[in-house]
């Protein structure tokens, strides 16, 4: 290579806004680009012939020399990205620098010497929207969340559930899915407000929900339709499939307790199951079929399980 195109490789090395230094089989460093000394403070003519780990000592060691290794006995490039460590080279001249490192083997076409050449691109700006974009994603799915969800119980809300069992009747009658929906009520639940007052009265429905919740099937949506009334649907699940498991349900919510300063509070349900059939118009139809086996329930005696 001519003097003249040496000085040129020379000088674009050291305008390239990317980080260049070449370490040889020791880790010491060869070369060194003026980005490296401008972010690092620190002239090539200060690095050259120091160890890396020693210019750089935050550097993580066993980790990099096995990377090193890889790099140089299998003579492949091997990168690191900012998701993967944001900050592998820290550098002198203050703020944070995400980057994305490549370290890549050279060989000396005449000494047959084996060199790594190390890059690091900044890439904070890039970072920082990406980062940006999962903190508003993160958001909105939290806000998605909370507007699905009762505040109480942390199961769906009335809206959310009946909107998903709207499409869920629409599918039925498409394809022919089973679906059966159930409605329950606590039993004489005003009487648990009006003794033990509201806060114990939520506790009690927390109790309910959370006793359903851990025994849900699968293909199954929860929520609270209003009150002490809740409301779950069953995609694929014939109406006596369901009716077992209500039953448990039912058994378990009854043989539970909520405590409270004046003694344990034992509370039971009343429970109504209606099947999807083609004659069925639409959700809301479903839902009032489900709601007058609840009721039967309730004047049967209550804390039981009645089917539409």
């Amino acid at each position: 290579m001519s003097l003249v195109n040496l000085k040129l490789l020379t000088e674009m090395f050291n305008k390239i806004d990317i980080g260049m230094m070449l370490i040889n089989e020791d880790d010491k460093i060869c070369l060194w680009n003026s980005f490296l000394t401008r972010h690092s403070l620190k002239l090539q003519t200060d690095v050259s012939g120091q160890n890396l780990f020693d210019v750089f000592p935050s550097l993580p060691k066993l980790w990099l020399s096995m990377k090193f290794k890889g790099v140089r006995q299998l003579q492949n490039t091997s990168k690191v990205s900012w998701e993967q460590r944001p900050l592998l080279f820290e550098f002198d001249n203050g703020g944070t620098m995400m980057q994305n490192c490549s370290f890549i083997p050279v060989i000396d076409p005449e000494t047959k010497e084996n060199y790594i050449c190390i890059t690091i691109q900044d890439v904070s700006s890039h970072a920082k929207d990406k980062l940006e974009l999962k903190e508003i994603l993160l958001i909105n799915k939290s806000l998605e969340e909370i507007s699905n969800t009762d505040p109480l119980t942390g199961i769906f809300n009335r809206r959310y559930i009946c909107e998903a069992l709207e499409e869920q009747v629409l599918k039925a009658s498409e394809r022919n899915l089973k679906l059966a929906v159930l409605m329950f009520d606590l039993d004489y639940f005003k009487l648990v407000n009006d003794n033990y007052g509201h806060i114990v009265g939520d506790r009690v429905l927390k109790y309910v929900a959370d006793t359903v919740c851990g025994s849900m099937m699968k293909n199954s949506s929860f929520g609270r339709y209003g009150g002490e009334e809740f409301i779950l649907f069953f995609s694929g699940y014939s109406i006596r499939d369901v009716q077992d498991w209500a039953e448990k349900i039912r058994i378990k919510i009854s043989e539970g307790a909520v405590d409270s300063r004046e003694g344990d509070i034992h509370i039971t349900a009343s429970f109504g199951i209606a099947q999807y059939t083609p004659e069925i118009k639409d959700d809301l139809e479903i839902i009032h079929n489900a709601d007058v086996a609840m009721y039967r329930s309730k004047e049967k005696g209550r804390n039981r399980v009645t089917l539409y």
